[in-house]
């Protein structure tokens, strides 16, 4: 739940929800071992509920990333995770401040 987390927030993080984003996050929950159907509804309800509750500005995106960095914390998962962030990214061309912003927060914390 904790790296669907991640992924919806980064998504959610530019204000700007594209197709391509979903997609990529549906495909990462696939290769997790996420079914589609009830489980994978159920998990990205998890997310999305969990998402909707952070603010979008520094401190907020800072706390909310440094509790799912406690969950993720092995250093191949972790990559995994941002290599998903980044395809999420780079999927819609729009590279905007706050996905960038974002990106440079998980880097930190995630100590990348």
């Amino acid at each position: 739940d904790s790296l669907l987390e991640l992924l919806v927030l980064g998504m959610y993080v530019d204000g700007h929800l594209a197709d391509a984003e979903d997609r990529i996050i549906k495909e990462f929950a696939r290769e997790a071992g996420i079914q589609p159907g009830y489980n994978f509804d159920q998990a990205i309800d998890r997310a999305v509920s969990s998402v909707r509750q952070v603010d979008l500005n520094d401190n907020s995106l800072r706390g909310a990333v440094s509790r799912i960095a406690q969950v993720i914390d092995e250093p191949d998962i972790r990559q995994t995770a941002f290599e998903a962030l980044t395809a999420i990214h780079t999927s819609d061309a729009d590279d905007s401040p706050a996905e960038t912003k974002f990106h440079k927060i998980v880097v930190d914390i995630f100590d990348l």
